[in-house]
């Protein structure tokens, strides 16, 4: 089992919330091979709580130095640095679950032969209560060419092959891991763990909730890119055009999540 879990961590004046990252990764009861770490220029402490972190573990540490140049490439980078069998990209403000994650992820990587593995994910606030748990369906491709069910820091990658997808579409901004599961999914389809590993962390700093207009803006792109015919992509488009006006009005967020129900029934 030596050399099996790579963690990749990009941080960019992560202090906040790295302290908690750090403990969740040393109360697990089955130790990571690896913790990189890709760190884009911090002077909040980010890089003296990972320096003091390098030398409490009985694992490697590796710290990498890398300009900004999106998250897609921090992400590559450290992918390229890990030598672990398998990948888990966990963001600086994001955590395990519980002291078990670990050793959940790894028992169904050693027992199967599957390149790729999706577990729940609970998603929480900037103080940590929790806002919701995902995925909210059963998976299929189907479902996924619908939205991104599958969670960022729950999925577990074969790091082989990442590599022969050509790893994360570095001229994505939001979607790259959407694009990359729907690559993926078109060849395998992921081992489904209904454990919860993760905990991601949803807050105002965050790509994900200082970004949403675009962020769903470049799902629709990344989704196009995978669905064929013409009465399939009109369909994804009309969805796409309906949450935007449903969104548009926050009275109306309620009858959006209708709607969402009622169009993936319909689907089906």
């Amino acid at each position: 089992m030596d050399n099996l879990i790579s963690i990749i961590t990009c941080t960019l004046n992560s202090a906040k919330y790295l302290d908690e990252l750090l403990t969740s990764v040393l109360q697990q009861t089955v130790r990571p091979s690896q913790h990189v770490f890709v760190d884009g220029g911090s002077n909040d402490g980010t890089l003296e709580a990972i320096s003091t972190y390098a030398k409490i573990v009985d694992f490697d540490v590796v710290t990498l130095y890398a300009p900004p140049m999106g998250i897609a490439n921090a992400m590559n980078k450290g992918a390229k640095a890990a030598t672990g069998e398998f990948l888990i990209h966990l963001h600086s403000d994001d955590l395990f679950y519980d002291i078990n994650s670990l050793a959940i992820v790894q028992s169904s990587l050693v027992d199967r032969r599957s390149n790729w593995i999706a577990a729940g994910c609970e998603y929480v606030n900037a103080q940590g209560i929790q806002r919701g748990i995902g995925p909210s369906g059963p998976y299929s491709r189907a479902a996924l060419l619908k939205s991104n069910i599958l969670s960022h820091p729950s999925t577990v990658l074969r790091r082989s092959t990442f590599e022969r997808m050509g790893g994360f579409d570095e001229t994505l901004g939001y979607a790259m891991d959407y694009d990359l599961w729907l690559r993926m999914s078109s060849n395998e389809r992921p081992l489904i763990l209904h454990e919860i590993t993760t905990k991601f962390r949803v807050h105002e700093g965050s790509t994900t909730s200082s970004n949403v207009k675009a962020m769903r803006r470049e799902d629709l792109t990344v989704r196009l890119r995978f669905t064929k015919g013409i009465s399939a992509r009109t369909l994804a488009c009309s969805r796409f055009m309906l949450i935007e006006l449903l969104l548009s009005h926050s009275k109306m967020h309620e009858t959006y999540l209708r709607a969402k129900r009622l169009l993936n029934r319909s689907e089906n």
